[in-house]
């Protein structure tokens, strides 16, 4: 019997609810009966399925997702290989690196755009809607960036506290 796998990461597909839709149970991808049967068909006797993502599979789906800025998928992408395999780096690092959202992205940008222009009173009230802490607090913090020559050193400072 040859086992079927996901086109999109190599994992095993699963019966769902009834004989007619079948979905891998890494990436959740559907597949329909006659989809199944056209596969087969494609597939000789001497392929063997293991039936399970690879390890390289999973990871490049976990890339695809961080690089697409959908963090939760490429979290569970990640996940996925460390129940593979435990000590993969790669997973491990990601998954231990704060990720920000890009509208988060976005405010730090704003917040360093008014630093350089000298509007600290619009720098104070987005930090303190991207932070939650408090105008007293943002206004500490705010005040404390001594002027630098690039936005990069600016969006670093900011990244300390968040």
């Amino acid at each position: 019997m040859v086992a079927l796998k996901c086109e999109i990461c190599g994992g095993s597909l699963t019966v769902k609810n009834d004989i007619e839709i079948f979905e891998c149970e890494y990436c959740g991808t559907k597949y329909s009966k006659q989809v199944l049967k056209k596969m087969y068909a494609e597939i000789t006797n001497t392929v063997q399925v293991e039936g399970i993502a690879s390890v390289s599979s999973l990871l490049q789906r976990a890339q695809e997702f961080a690089e697409g800025q959908d963090f939760e998928k490429a979290k569970e992408y990640y996940n996925k290989v460390l129940d593979i395999n435990p000590n993969n780096e790669t997973a491990r690092k990601w998954l231990n690196t704060p990720r920000l959202s890009l509208r988060d992205q976005e405010k730090i940008a704003q917040i360093a755009e008014y630093i350089i222009k000298g509007n600290k009173l619009n720098a104070i009230k987005v930090y303190n809607d991207l932070t939650g802490k408090g105008l007293l607090k943002s206004k500490e913090k705010i005040e404390s960036i001594k002027v630098y020559e690039s936005t990069k050193d600016i969006i670093n400072e900011l990244l300390t506290d968040i």
